[in-house]
């Protein structure tokens, strides 16, 4: 059943009933009901803010195959043509793409994004690029926009994966930001670039990555990292504690506990632990172990909204913490990665004297 039948059926339908009787996307649905609305098939009526939608007085023509669309142009504009012609000027290879998915399917396959194999250059950059968005990214709900931020330095380095997707992006800038919390104004700069892509936020979406506000919008670890293999679970993680997991840091002789805090919305806590147990048993593969906890932050948003704070923290032993610095890392935050290389190091050889001691 197409849209036109199901609108006929039922007027007034709303595009959310409409999308669970085809059975498709929020996105696609709505790139089908202005198709046919733009064709004049059907007609939009807005109450409260509620789209509704009726057919109009135009009947759609059922185009079945070559006969029905020859049939159509000598109706339409009095054209004599064959069959055999129909048939040879539909086949072209060379039509004009014309709508938006088509657009962005082909945008897509011009930078070799659709067709990509675990070996393929854009795969690692794509992982954590995508890694990024569940960090100190943001996809605007629109899809028009991502954006990045984070140091300049780390920025560049997001910079150069983009670069191998096909992407340069806006020139790095710089913003002062001023907030209230709890009667305090807060006032601080965030280092910034944006990408305007939608087909590439688009892909971003369909392979997981969060749409909005990441504090109010649930989300879950993407199937392609979840079964994928070790690269591409090293490289997603990478990316995560890039952005938002503690630099080592030496306390009394000892290194302290490497942690990933993230805030959710009250409401999501069970979405955010689950989140957490996937990132744990992601980690798990590299036989890293790590524990959740929880802390309520004490403010409402302008929402109403009251976010928590949702901490990661991988056990503070120094073979736990070498096994992290040694076969995960960090990705981008250069000061991070030089860190993590040292105390690596550093544990391996307090390891070693150890051993040597106990002989």
């Amino acid at each position: 059943m197409n849209i036109f039948e199901i609108v006929k059926m039922e007027p007034n339908i709303t595009r959310k009933s409409i999308q669970e009787k085809m059975s498709l996307s929020r996105i696609r649905t709505v790139q089908l009901l202005k198709e046919v609305e733009k064709k004049g098939f059907i007609k939009r009526k807005v109450s409260k803010k509620v789209h509704g939608f009726a057919v109009a007085n135009t009947q759609p023509l059922a185009i079945r195959n070559f006969q029905d669309i020859k049939n159509v142009l000598k109706k339409e504009f009095n054209i004599k043509i064959s069959y055999a012609n129909t048939k040879k000027h539909l086949e072209k290879n060379d039509l004009p793409f014309k709508g938006f998915a088509d657009y962005s399917l082909k945008e897509l396959e011009n930078r070799g994004l659709l067709q990509l194999r675990i070996d393929s250059v854009q795969t690692s950059p794509l992982i954590r690029i995508m890694g990024f968005i569940f960090g100190d990214g943001h996809i605007t709900n629109n899809r028009q926009r991502i954006i990045f931020t984070g140091n300049e330095i780390a920025l560049r380095e997001v910079k150069k994966d983009l670069r191998k997707l096909g992407f340069e992006g806006s020139p790095i800038a710089h913003k002062t930001l001023r907030n209230t919390i709890r009667g305090r104004e807060f006032v601080g700069t965030t280092t910034f670039f944006h990408v305007d892509s939608k087909p590439f936020a688009l892909l971003l979406e369909f392979l997981g990555a969060p749409i909005g506000d990441k504090i109010v919008t649930p989300y879950q670890v993407p199937e392609v990292v979840a079964n994928g293999n070790r690269l591409i679970k090293r490289e997603f993680l990478r990316a995560l504690f890039g952005c938002e997991g503690y630099s080592p840091k030496i306390k009394k002789k000892n290194f302290e506990a490497v942690t990933v805090r993230m805030h959710k919305s009250s409401e999501l806590r069970k979405n955010m632990e689950e989140f957490f147990d996937q990132i744990s048993q992601l980690l798990l593969e590299f036989d890293v172990d790590s524990y959740a906890h929880i802390e309520p932050l004490g403010y409402v948003r302008k929402d109403g909204k009251r976010p928590e704070c949702h901490s990661l923290i991988l056990g503070s032993s120094n073979e736990n913490l070498f096994k992290f610095f040694s076969r995960v890392g960090y990705a981008f935050e250069k000061e991070k990665i030089q860190k993590a290389r040292l105390a690596g190091e550093y544990l391996r050889h307090k390891a070693y004297c150890l051993q040597q001691q106990k002989n």
